[in-house]
Protein backbone atom coordinates (compact mmCIF):
# COMPACT_ATOMS: atom_id res chain seq x y z
CA UNK A 1 0.00 0.00 0.00
CA UNK A 2 1.59 4.21 -0.91
CA UNK A 3 0.28 6.18 1.94
CA UNK A 4 -2.60 6.99 0.23
CA UNK A 5 -3.65 3.14 1.30
CA UNK A 6 -3.56 2.45 -2.44
CA UNK A 7 -2.62 -1.09 -3.52
CA UNK A 8 0.23 -1.24 -6.02
CA UNK A 9 -2.43 -2.98 -8.54
CA UNK A 10 -4.60 -0.35 -8.23
CA UNK A 11 -2.27 2.32 -8.70
CA UNK A 12 -0.70 0.25 -11.99
CA UNK A 13 -4.78 -0.65 -13.01
CA UNK A 14 -5.09 3.19 -13.05
CA UNK A 15 -2.55 3.51 -15.60
CA UNK A 16 -4.56 1.33 -18.88
CA UNK A 17 -3.14 3.21 -22.09
CA UNK A 18 -0.04 4.34 -19.95
CA UNK A 19 3.64 3.94 -20.76
CA UNK A 20 5.10 1.85 -17.82
CA UNK A 21 8.07 4.59 -17.56
CA UNK A 22 8.66 4.32 -13.71
CA UNK A 23 9.25 0.94 -13.76
CA UNK A 24 11.83 -0.21 -10.91
CA UNK A 25 13.42 -2.41 -13.91
CA UNK A 26 15.02 -0.43 -16.15
CA UNK A 27 15.34 -3.22 -18.97
CA UNK A 28 11.55 -2.50 -18.61
CA UNK A 29 12.08 0.69 -19.10
CA UNK A 30 14.48 0.28 -22.29
CA UNK A 31 10.90 -1.87 -23.70
CA UNK A 32 8.93 1.04 -23.54
CA UNK A 33 5.59 -1.40 -22.60
CA UNK A 34 2.41 0.20 -22.15
CA UNK A 35 -0.64 -1.39 -19.70
CA UNK A 36 -3.28 -2.62 -21.71
CA UNK A 37 -5.03 -4.64 -18.33
CA UNK A 38 -4.35 -5.28 -15.02
CA UNK A 39 -5.80 -7.60 -12.33
CA UNK A 40 -4.38 -9.70 -9.64
CA UNK A 41 -2.13 -12.77 -10.98
CA UNK A 42 -2.11 -11.20 -14.84
CA UNK A 43 -0.98 -8.37 -16.55
CA UNK A 44 -1.27 -7.47 -20.30
CA UNK A 45 0.98 -4.69 -21.77
CA UNK A 46 1.52 -3.54 -25.83
CA UNK A 47 5.08 -2.97 -27.21
CA UNK A 48 6.36 -1.58 -30.68
CA UNK A 49 8.77 -3.86 -32.31
CA UNK A 50 11.32 -1.26 -32.54
CA UNK A 51 14.23 -1.79 -34.65
CA UNK A 52 16.71 -2.72 -32.10
CA UNK A 53 14.40 -5.39 -31.30
CA UNK A 54 15.03 -6.85 -34.57
CA UNK A 55 17.58 -10.10 -35.71
CA UNK A 56 19.42 -9.95 -38.97
CA UNK A 57 16.56 -10.84 -40.92
CA UNK A 58 13.83 -7.94 -39.57
CA UNK A 59 11.88 -10.05 -37.18
CA UNK A 60 11.41 -9.70 -33.80
CA UNK A 61 14.27 -11.35 -32.05
CA UNK A 62 13.41 -14.30 -29.85
CA UNK A 63 15.72 -12.82 -27.32
CA UNK A 64 13.74 -9.85 -27.02
CA UNK A 65 10.70 -12.43 -26.73
CA UNK A 66 12.02 -14.16 -23.65
CA UNK A 67 13.10 -10.64 -22.26
CA UNK A 68 9.36 -9.28 -22.63
CA UNK A 69 7.99 -12.02 -20.89
CA UNK A 70 10.49 -12.05 -17.86
CA UNK A 71 10.09 -8.91 -17.48
CA UNK A 72 6.36 -9.37 -17.95
CA UNK A 73 6.31 -12.04 -15.46
CA UNK A 74 8.50 -9.54 -12.69
CA UNK A 75 5.78 -6.97 -12.89
CA UNK A 76 2.87 -9.50 -12.41
CA UNK A 77 4.58 -10.72 -8.91
CA UNK A 78 5.19 -6.50 -8.00
CA UNK A 79 2.14 -5.71 -8.97
CA UNK A 80 -0.06 -8.79 -7.21
CA UNK A 81 2.39 -8.07 -4.12
CA UNK A 82 3.30 -12.24 -4.84
CA UNK A 83 6.61 -11.32 -3.22
CA UNK A 84 9.48 -8.94 -2.47
CA UNK A 85 12.45 -10.38 -3.45
CA UNK A 86 12.23 -13.07 -6.36
CA UNK A 87 14.58 -15.12 -9.14
CA UNK A 88 13.69 -16.62 -12.20
CA UNK A 89 14.00 -20.73 -11.95
CA UNK A 90 13.23 -21.16 -15.69
CA UNK A 91 11.53 -19.48 -18.46
CA UNK A 92 10.52 -21.85 -21.35
CA UNK A 93 10.07 -20.53 -24.20
CA UNK A 94 7.99 -22.14 -27.51
CA UNK A 95 8.32 -19.55 -30.82
CA UNK A 96 5.29 -19.90 -32.90
CA UNK A 97 5.55 -16.73 -35.08
CA UNK A 98 6.91 -13.73 -36.35
CA UNK A 99 6.30 -10.26 -36.10
CA UNK A 100 8.23 -7.45 -37.90
CA UNK A 101 9.49 -3.65 -36.78
CA UNK A 102 6.52 -1.56 -36.36
CA UNK A 103 3.85 -4.28 -34.99
CA UNK A 104 2.30 -3.98 -31.93
CA UNK A 105 2.56 -7.00 -30.24
CA UNK A 106 0.57 -7.95 -26.74
CA UNK A 107 2.06 -9.92 -23.93
CA UNK A 108 0.41 -11.34 -21.38
CA UNK A 109 1.05 -13.15 -18.42
CA UNK A 110 -1.40 -15.20 -16.28
CA UNK A 111 -0.94 -16.77 -12.57
CA UNK A 112 -0.77 -20.71 -11.93
CA UNK A 113 0.17 -21.26 -8.66
CA UNK A 114 1.22 -19.28 -6.20
CA UNK A 115 2.92 -22.18 -3.45
CA UNK A 116 4.84 -21.01 -0.10
CA UNK A 117 8.45 -20.85 -2.64
CA UNK A 118 7.54 -21.48 -6.13
CA UNK A 119 5.37 -19.41 -8.42
CA UNK A 120 4.33 -20.43 -11.81
CA UNK A 121 3.11 -18.29 -14.52
CA UNK A 122 1.97 -18.89 -17.77
CA UNK A 123 3.02 -16.11 -20.47
CA UNK A 124 1.58 -15.55 -24.06
CA UNK A 125 2.36 -12.86 -27.23
CA UNK A 126 0.54 -12.46 -29.68
CA UNK A 127 0.37 -10.16 -32.94
CA UNK A 128 -1.77 -7.20 -33.42
CA UNK A 129 -4.15 -9.47 -35.29
CA UNK A 130 -4.27 -12.24 -32.54
CA UNK A 131 -1.98 -14.81 -33.85
CA UNK A 132 0.04 -16.36 -31.34
CA UNK A 133 3.61 -15.34 -31.27
CA UNK A 134 5.23 -17.10 -28.76
CA UNK A 135 3.95 -18.79 -25.29
CA UNK A 136 5.49 -20.49 -22.32
CA UNK A 137 5.67 -21.36 -18.58
CA UNK A 138 7.79 -20.22 -16.08
CA UNK A 139 9.01 -20.88 -12.03
CA UNK A 140 9.86 -18.11 -10.08
CA UNK A 141 11.66 -18.86 -6.56
CA UNK A 142 10.26 -16.28 -3.80
CA UNK A 143 13.75 -14.63 -1.75
CA UNK A 144 11.24 -13.08 0.62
Amino acid sequence: MDNQGHSMIEELASRVGQEFSDSPSPLGRWLHGRFAAIEHGAVAMTFEVREEFTNPMGFLHGGIIAAIADDMIGTTIMASDLARKFMSLNLDVQYLGAAKLGDTITASTKLVEAGKRIIVFDWFIHAADGGLLARGTSQIFRLG
